[in-house]
């Protein structure tokens, strides 16, 4: 079967439609989990109320070609394509053909992250690092050019894994955010 984001999040409509879980819906997700929460909004629009992302990847089209790795040939991608699906390839060579597609920017399904609804992000911030005002920043910059409401929070010398290191931070500023 063909999985896409776009298959994925038509499936989960339905889900919520025979478990009768009414709209509006407040989508919270992490990492490249925001990829699905960004276009299922997009898509059911008049049935989202608002976005929460938790350290997001940061794939608009202008920080995925600018940030993230060159472009691999089709044969390329084919090859990587085949080592992932032979059940003979070694776990190194899948792990490496992985790796190269993961951060290949043709395979990153980037978009215009425009929504009719709230818009609010969560980053960790490593100050250690410059990723931050490389990469970070200018996504955050694209985010305000394309959402009218959108807001974003900081965590400083935290994890990926936001939701694990201050969970209750994380409830307590969506709620604050949903009563705004």
């Amino acid at each position: 079967p063909n999985y896409t984001i776009e298959t994925h999040i038509t499936n989960f409509h339905h889900f919520l439609k025979n478990e009768n879980i009414k709209p509006p819906y407040v989508l919270v997700s992490h990492s490249i989990g925001g990829l699905y929460a960004l276009k299922f909004a997009q898509k059911y629009p008049k049935e989202t109320k608002h976005v929460f992302l938790i350290d997001p990847t940061q794939y608009t089209e202008k920080i995925a070609k600018e940030f993230y790795s060159p472009p691999i040939s089709n044969s390329d991608l084919e090859k990587h394509t085949q080592i992932i699906k032979n059940p003979k390839s070694s776990k190194n060579k899948v792990e490496k053909s992985l790796s190269v597609l993961d951060s290949n920017t043709y395979s990153i399904p980037y978009f215009t992250p425009k929504l009719k609804c709230p818009l609010t992000t969560f980053f960790n911030v490593d100050t250690n690092s410059t990723i931050h005002q490389k990469l970070t920043l200018p996504y955050i910059e694209e985010l305000k050019k394309y959402n009218s409401k959108y807001s974003n929070y900081f965590y400083y010398d935290r994890d990926h894994y936001l939701n694990e290191t201050n969970p209750q931070g994380l409830v307590t500023t969506i709620k604050k955010e949903l009563t705004v």
